[in-house]
């Protein structure tokens, strides 16, 4: 038989002997009290909750057939393929590893309208699905090549639009993002902007056009962004530099008085 005596504070060695069968051991036992308030102390081990991702963006989007210029904030795409295309192959790639994929649509295309959906889901469950509109055209119908504008504006400012004309240069202030339209010369051409966020001087919008076989043209908007810091300056020491200007006439005139009136 083993005999344990607790004690409070008491650490010992102890040897054991083949010859004893009772041993004495002194064991050290520590007692933590749990504070009445319930709070967690030191020895209780803090658990902190990680937050899911809610990234569901895609950061490739490509296709075996037909032309597309992907941005991961445009979420409709339009694609024109041949008769002979019945299915289609999708490779795409999540922004976040820990988010989920999913493509519908692309097998089995009919002659007219498809549509291809990828449905992302980020790890917290949110969603957001890519659409790809597309259509498979009739045997033996020609593809058009008209890969052009027919209009392109932008809201609060002229351009002078040209379809013939590719590279724009414009003068903003301090929107991040401007409001762009356009028309294309043929309806079934696809468009996609990128670049129009968080502009700054330097930034370069592009406008991409891809027609039903593919050419693409690509229009190219300049931005020049003026500084508010450096106009708030300039606008400050052009007051001072007028109250100067008025304040050394007021004096001047008001001596040529004071002398006048010394004459008399």
């Amino acid at each position: 038989m083993i005999r344990f005596i607790w004690s409070k504070i008491i650490v010992g060695r102890n040897i054991f002997y083949e010859e004893v069968k009772t041993y004495t051991i002194n064991v050290t036992r520590k007692y933590v009290d749990k504070p009445a308030n319930n709070e967690p102390t030191n020895n209780t081990p803090t658990v902190e909750e990680v937050k899911k991702s809610n990234n569901n963006y895609l950061s490739e989007l490509k296709l075996n057939n037909g032309t597309l210029v992907f941005d991961k904030e445009k979420t409709e795409y339009k694609v024109t393929v041949a008769y002979n295309i019945e299915k289609m192959e999708v490779t795409t790639k999540t922004e976040d590893g820990k988010a989920k994929f999913e493509i519908t649509g692309n097998e089995e295309l009919k002659v007219g309208e498809n549509t291809i959906t990828i449905k992302v889901t980020a790890e917290d469950g949110s969603e957001r699905e890519y659409k790809i509109e597309v259509i498979r055209k009739e045997q033996n119908a020609n593809l058009s090549s008209n890969s052009k504008l027919k209009s392109l504006t932008i809201k609060d400012y002229n351009i002078n639009f040209s379809s013939s004309v590719y590279d724009y240069t414009i003068k903003i202030g301090n929107e991040d993002r401007l409001n762009i339209t356009y028309t294309t010369a043929d309806s079934k051409s696809d468009v996609t902007v990128t670049g129009n966020e968080n502009l700054e001087n330097g930034s370069i919008i592009k406008v991409t056009v891809v027609a039903e076989d593919g050419t693409t043209t690509i229009y190219k908007i300049n931005v020049e962004k003026y500084n508010t810091k450096n106009v708030v300056i300039i606008s400050v020491m052009a007051f001072l530099l007028v109250a100067l200007v008025v304040l050394s006439v007021i004096l001047v005139k008001s001596r040529k008085n004071k002398h006048f009136k010394g004459d008399i």
